[in-house]
């Protein structure tokens, strides 16, 4: 079978800001397990899991971080009335949108920039030059896209 077993990009953000995203299911060692895989590496530390480890070897349990190093208004942002479960936050938000005529902190335009995102790694790779996520939303940037859609007659 043809499929992508690893992908790597390098990410400029609006604000000049860079950034590297990579995965792939063919690593060498010890893999990174699932839940609590992923791993977010800055310019001085690394958050794996719920730990953050820093350049000089040390490790801290990020609640543990946020409980000391958080506003009340930000506990109370991110556990409003306690409620810690990640889907029950969602609902909440969602609610508490419903109710004020707002739009929920994440939205639908929001998950496709996200999935259009994800697709420009691959278009830019199937490409070989870089890509604007804004290209991919607009179908203008579509290497990579241009056969699936023809085979589904789209």
């Amino acid at each position: 079978a043809d499929v992508d077993d690893a992908f790597f990009a390098l990410i400029e953000f609006a604000n000049g800001a860079a950034g590297t995203i990579s995965f792939t299911w063919a690593g060498h060692g010890a893999p990174i397990a699932l839940p609590g895989g992923m791993a977010i590496y800055g310019s001085r530390a690394c958050l794996h899991g719920a730990t953050l480890i820093r350049d000089d070897g040390s490790r801290e349990a990020v609640a543990d971080l946020f409980d000391r190093e958080a506003t009340a208004a930000e506990r109370d942002a991110a556990t409003p009335h306690g409620v810690t479960d990640p889907f029950g936050l969602a609902y909440l938000d969602w609610l508490r949108a419903i109710r004020a005529g707002s739009q929920p902190e994440t939205s639908g335009v929001e998950g496709l920039r996200d999935l259009a995102t994800a697709f420009a790694i691959s278009e830019s790779a199937a490409a070989g030059e870089s890509v604007t996520v804004d290209g991919v939303l607009a179908g203008t940037i579509d290497t990579w896209q241009r056969e699936i859609d023809a085979h589904y007659g789209l």
